[in-house]
């Protein structure tokens, strides 16, 4: 195994080219030591850092900043440099989210350089910075034009003589086209020495009847779908959630619930207390109420406060429209409805159930005014979308599959001897790009028999080159697929690490509060038990509370222990369970937020696991043709 120093030396050494130093910075952090793997850490985070900087399309930039705090933010004994990091990042780019982690990690930073004094000029400067992020918002995150193909111009000169051969061809041209594989070959050891590598990708395709592949950069492994691809990522790069932790993922809003909150426009206010009355008087006449799309016409409808009830219903519906079209409604806010009912109604969940208003969203317009505003209130609190910048991060790796994208087809005839080049060159006609890739097998005679050239845009496309990347030279054949991109794919990839570890966070913060919860639920249930024996109910809160999280005894103890009615310990327990409830909804939110993020970016990732063979080998099988011309 290598010494520290020397491992420290080939990274140094392969700086000069950053998608080696990054390719040697994963090859050596996966089995270094701690000190030693937040070395690679920091230097990984300097890397992504100049990348960024140095870029100048916006999105761009962005993903490789965003890469760089993630790797910045693993060195949690050192947090001066993600704080540095977020603070240069939401200087340039408007996001609450990284707002709020700039201002955490620059009073970890602060309480970090505190006791030394040589660090005074930092301090200085994280003050400045955070007091200006604490004054307003920053800019808005912009939105930059695509990465872009380009033309290399030829030279004028060869190009016309070129172009003179070529129209001379006149019937012969197709033949042009039917490249003898073993000459190809030929040619590739001659210029490049690297035959064996092309033999590679004949097999793969010969193989799998298509060009395109997917290649995990981090490990190398090849896929011959997207979904195989897509399953690897996940389970071996990507994730971070252990078991206990996916079991309090929150769970969306049902399909069928879902439906019945838009199936019908106008929430009418039902008569809550006649209602109640039905429900005590006339139980199996109400459990036969007919319900269509989930609504029921049977209920009484209220008299008092329609309208304004009628608006408050009409906001919340509105609201809740919005948040299933977002995905970020999840099923504690159905039980959040629930409570409310049971507490404001008097009726047990069972009977909720059997008249089947658990089943429908209509159950929100048996509450009176006060409950709507305090559900209205909640709901304004919840965030349909996430300024997170995963919309940048999906424009930049855009730009670069539109940049690897390859016009035209290549075919193959049935011995496997000939590349046949699309007929549509010939006929000047190739305008779109193929991205199934699929191998063909054909006659060389009939597929070109009928076909004859016009004009010089065959020319064209043999001087076409694509700029692979803003991040690299270009990418020459035989660079090692798993090399092409590897820069904004380890920044996506670090992207997905800190949404995980922000994922991870909340999980945790959800994990408490349902602890919480339960503490409540039970002192609820044993004060009303007490309150029937008439005992006293304050024994049980010297006996649960402590149960709950530190932070939440901390902030109610004092309260409570002052209360002694009976009624107002249950009043009190009542509402701080409520408002629990609402926590926990608000934290699944966010939780679904978060994690739609996470799949976003998980699919960015997977659109950079493509690769097209055919765009590996174009600018020598181009160069090959432009030999014979």
């Amino acid at each position: 195994m290598e010494k520290k120093e020397e491992k420290f030396s080939s990274v140094a050494r392969g700086l000069g080219n950053y998608v080696d130093a990054l390719k040697m910075i994963n090859d050596f952090s996966s089995s270094a030591e701690r000190e030693e793997s937040e070395e690679f850490d920091h230097l990984e985070g300097e890397i992504l850092e100049y990348l960024g900087k140095k870029s100048t399309n916006p999105a761009l930039k962005f993903t490789f900043l965003l890469g760089s705090v993630s790797s910045f933010s693993k060195l949690e004994r050192f947090p001066l440099y993600a704080a540095f990091s977020l603070l240069n990042l939401v200087r340039e780019y408007k996001s609450v989210v990284y707002n709020k982690m700039a201002s955490i990690y620059t009073q970890k930073a602060l309480h970090f350089l505190k006791p030394i004094d040589r660090f005074l000029a930092e301090r200085l400067t994280l003050e400045t910075l955070e007091a200006r992020i604490d004054k307003g918002p920053v800019p808005e995150m912009p939105v930059g034009s695509p990465l872009i193909r380009i033309r290399l111009v030829p030279d004028t000169e060869d190009y016309e003589r070129q172009k003179s051969y070529w129209l001379g061809l006149d019937d012969e041209g197709s033949n042009f086209w039917k490249v003898p594989i073993s000459e190809f070959k030929t040619y590739v050891e001659a210029k490049t020495g690297a035959v064996k590598d092309l033999e590679i990708v004949l097999k793969y395709v010969k193989k799998n009847l298509k060009w395109i592949a997917w290649i995990c950069r981090t490990c190398s492994k090849k896929f011959s779908t997207r979904q195989a691809c897509h399953d690897h990522l996940e389970q071996e790069h990507a994730t971070g959630l252990i078991p206990s932790q996916r079991m309090h993922m929150p769970q969306r809003i049902s399909e069928d619930w879902a439906d019945k909150v838009s199936s019908v426009r106008d929430w009418k206010p039902v008569d809550a207390v006649a209602a109640v009355q039905m429900i005590k008087d006339q139980s199996a006449h109400v459990k036969s109420f007919v319900y269509q799309d989930g609504w029921c016409n049977d209920w009484p409808l209220a008299t008092d406060q329609v309208i304004a009830r009628s608006q408050l219903l009409k906001e919340i519906r509105s609201l809740l429209v919005t948040f299933i079209q977002h995905k970020v409604l999840s099923d504690s806010f159905r039980e959040r409805v629930v409570y409310s009912l049971v507490l404001k109604l008097g009726i047990s969940k069972q009977k909720l159930k059997d008249c089947r208003l658990l089943e429908t969203p209509q159950s929100i317009c048996f509450l009176e005014c006060d409950e709507l505003n305090r559900i209205l209130v909640f709901l304004r609190k919840i965030k349909s979308k996430r300024d997170d910048g995963t919309n940048l991060v999906c424009q930049a790796v855009d730009g670069f599959l539109q940049s690897s994208l390859f016009r035209g087809k290549i075919s193959v005839d049935l011995q496997f001897s000939f590349l046949l080049l699309d007929k549509q060159l010939l006929l000047g006609e190739l305008k779109h790009y193929d991205d199934e890739g699929k191998l063909q097998f054909l006659v060389p005679s009939d597929y070109y028999g009928k076909v004859r050239s016009r004009g010089d845009a065959i020319l064209t496309w043999l001087h076409d080159n694509v700029n692979v990347s803003q991040e690299e030279d270009g990418f020459v054949f035989p660079k090692p697929p798993d090399a092409n991109n590897y820069g904004i794919w380890l920044a996506v990839l670090r992207a997905i690490h800190l949404t995980v570890s922000l994922l991870v966070a909340k999980i945790a913060r959800k994990k408490q509060l349902v602890e919480d919860s339960n503490a409540l639920h039970e002192a609820q249930i044993l004060c009303q038990q007490k309150k029937k024996e008439k005992d006293e109910t304050k024994q049980v809160l010297a006996t649960l509370l402590p149960e709950t999280s530190p932070e939440f005894y901390v902030a109610h103890i004092d309260i409570l222990s002052k209360l002694t009615d009976d009624d107002d310990i249950l009043a009190s327990i009542g509402n701080l369970f409520s408002g629990v409830l609402e926590e926990v909804a608000e934290t699944d939110s966010s939780i679904l937020l978060i994690e739609k993020s996470r799949i976003a970016l998980l699919g960015e990732l997977n659109q950079l696991a493509f690769f097209d063979y055919r765009s590996y080998v174009a600018r020598h099988l181009k160069k090959f043709l432009l030999t014979k011309l």
